[in-house]
């Protein structure tokens, strides 16, 4: 059953620790946006049920005999950074878990989107899209991430690694449009990242220059479609897999929290 309103920000975001995720935006919402009070969560997981549970008997070994689910939600006033509220909502049913991102206050039509993480087989993660499209009256799409994006994502955990005396070695895959080589695979080796990041901010931009002066190709000049650290893996076309410690106490888990407060900002604030 659903679960009362607090203001105190933990499971939710520490939850999505080393799993795999979609990242989806929908279209301005019409009218009021998700309601966080406990009977109305309570209604949005009664109808979520009755459209997901014939998928999720389906499931090889499932057990969802008695199974109710979970529909909660927390508010958090530290995730963006600017300090604006967001509401977190936290749907958890059998083999499956979705995350949406809405905003207290909204000042604009972007602020009015739903920003939703999903953690679910291709078919029931369909199934929620599709509710969610048809109890809104919305449109869902996966969120594109942009090379700036990707690479921000990268620096700030080498910088996080150094700062904390730890290493991690960065590869990042170009899509280069050309039918001959499709893409191209850059690997740093951990001691190599932390030579870089000694020398403080603009540690993907040295890097990325490095790489240019070392093969005369102009990597500035194309997209990078996936970059992975041992923090985590994260491509442009809106995936992401977290690959920290489970500790909600590990400084790790701040960077995953400041990694889906901007991807939020991304769709709220562009």
């Amino acid at each position: 059953m659903a679960t009362a309103v607090t203001t105190e920000l933990d499971s939710p975001i520490s939850s999505l620790l080393n799993t795999t995720l979609t990242i989806h935006k929908s279209t301005p919402v019409v009218g009021m946006l998700l309601a966080s009070d406990t009977s109305t969560c309570h209604k949005y997981l009664a109808s979520l049920r009755r459209r997901i549970l014939p998928f999720l008997e389906l499931l090889p070994n499932a057990s969802v005999t008695g199974t109710t689910g979970a529909w909660s939600t927390q508010q958090s006033h530290s995730l963006l950074e600017d300090g604006c509220g967001v509401t977190i909502h936290s749907i958890t049913l059998p083999s499956c878990k979705f995350i949406l991102l809405v905003p207290l206050h909204t000042r604009t039509e972007h602020e009015r989107q739903l920003v939703i993480f999903s953690r679910a087989q291709r078919q029931l993660h369909n199934v929620f899209i599709n509710w969610l499209e048809m109890y809104f009256d919305i449109v869902v799409r996966p969120l594109k991430l942009s090379t700036d994006f990707l690479l921000r994502f990268i620096e700030d955990y080498v910088l996080s690694c150094h700062r904390n005396q730890e290493t991690t070695a960065v590869q990042l895959d170009f899509t280069t449009g050309i039918p001959q080589v499709r893409r191209i695979t850059m690997a740093f080796e951990a001691d190599d990242v932390m030579k870089f990041a000694r020398s403080g901010q603009g540690v993907m931009s040295r890097m990325m220059q490095h790489m240019e002066n070392s093969t005369g190709l102009k990597f500035q000049e194309i997209d990078i479609s996936r970059a992975a650290c041992s923090g985590g893996v994260i491509g442009a076309d809106g995936r992401i897999k977290y690959i920290v410690g489970a500790d909600v106490s590990d400084w790790r888990t701040g960077l995953v929290e400041t990694s889906v407060g901007a991807i939020a900002d991304l769709v709220w604030r562009t």
